[in-house]
C-alpha cells in the first residue's frame, strides 16, 4: 500500500483511468460477444425451428412428419384437431 502512497498524484491518476479503460473494454467485448450469440441463436429459430413449424400445417393434410422429426417436438395447428381457428 505504502508503494501507491509513494507515487505521484499523475501516476495514480493515470494508472486509475488505465484499470477503468481496460474494464470498460472488458465490458465492451464480452458485450458484443454475447450480442452475436443473441443473433445466432435467432438465427436458428428462424431458419430451422420456424420453418419445421410451417412444415407441421401441412403434415395434418398428409400424415406425415416433418424433416424425419417426431411430432412431439413441433407445435401442430388446431386446424388439424378440428378447432376452428376463431375461438
Amino acid at each position: 500500500m505504502t508503494f501507491i502512497r509513494n507515487l505521484k498524484i499523475g501516476t495514480r491518476l493515470a494508472i486509475g483511468f488505465g484499470a477503468m479503460i481496460a474494464l470498460m473494454a472488458a465490458m465492451a467485448l464480452i458485450g458484443i460477444t454475447r450480442v452475436q450469440a443473441v443473433d445466432d441463436n435467432t438465427q436458428v429459430i428462424v431458419n430451422d425451428r420456424y420453418v419445421k413449424i410451417g412444415h407441421r400445417g401441412h403434415q395434418c393434410d398428409h400424415g406425415a412428419e416433418a424433416d424425419g422429426e417426431s411430432s412431439s417436438n413441433l407445435q401442430v395447428p388446431d386446424e388439424c384437431h378440428g378447432v376452428s381457428a376463431s375461438r
